[in-house]
Formats: C-alpha cells, sequence, structure tokens
C-alpha cells in the first residue's frame, strides 16, 4: 500500500492542495464529506466519511490550547483517510488486498480530477547463496 501511495504522492498531493483556500491551507471533514459524495460519488455513506476520518486523525498533545487540530486533516492523514475509505468502501471484498482496494479507489478519485494512477513496479530480486567451495 505504501508504494501506491508513493507512486501516486504528486497526485495526491494536488488533489489534497485543491482543497486549499487563501486563508485555509488544509482539509476539513467538510470537504471529505464534498470529495467523498459530491465531487468523486465514491459510494461510501456519511457516516463512514466520518468514521475514517476521525480514526484517520493523529492525537493532539494538548488538547486544552490545541483542539482545533481536530479540524484540520493534515496530508498523512488524509493519506490514511483514502486507505480507511477504501477498506471501508470495499468491505465485503475480502479476496482483495488493501493495496488492491485502494488501487479502485484512487482510479475513481484520479477520474474525476482527469489524472491516471501509476501503477507499482514489483522488482523481484533473486537471492543466491554462495557455495563454500568457491
Amino acid at each position: 500500500m505504501e508504494d501506491t501511495f508513493t507512486c501516486n504522492l504528486d497526485n495526491l498531493r494536488e488533489i489534497y492542495q485543491s482543497w486549499f483556500t487563501q486563508v485555509k491551507k488544509n482539509m476539513d471533514l467538510k470537504d471529505c464529506h464534498h470529495m467523498c459524495m459530491v465531487k468523486c460519488n465514491l459510494g461510501v455513506s456519511e457516516k463512514e466519511i466520518q468514521f475514517c476520518y476521525g480514526m484517520s486523525k493523529m492525537s493532539v498533545i494538548n488538547e486544552a490550547t490545541s483542539g482545533n487540530q481536530y479540524q484540520k486533516l493534515l496530508f498523512v492523514e488524509f493519506l490514511e483517510f483514502l486507505g480507511r475509505v477504501a477498506d471501508s468502501k470495499y468491505k465485503g471484498m475480502s479476496e482483495m488486498t488493501l493495496a488492491m482496494k485502494l488501487e479502485f479507489l484512487l482510479d475513481d478519485i484520479f477520474s474525476v480530477y482527469s489524472m491516471t494512477r501509476t501503477e507499482v513496479n514489483v522488482i523481484v530480486e533473486e537471492i543466491s547463496e554462495s557455495d563454500s567451495d568457491y
């Protein structure tokens, strides 16, 4: 799954930053709802989006003074949010890996933004052991 994110990092950053305004430099729950339900129509419920958003948030050290951080979705949290949405959208598909679910989700999102997903190139290296006689 990390490889999928790494290969598509530029497109993901561009999508994330498309929700910025002159004042707001991050996404929030409202933006996530709009992206998933209106703009991309991913077929996930509002309840699922809210759960995925909440579970993707990192802990805030001092909630008393920094509680507003829960309203801001950082880029790394956005990536986790996408992974959780993919898992939620394809929850009945037990034969699919999380990476496969993410690839399908990214295909749906990227098509709306006129982007294409970059495939992960898997390189298998042969490991050979030396014979002690040589």
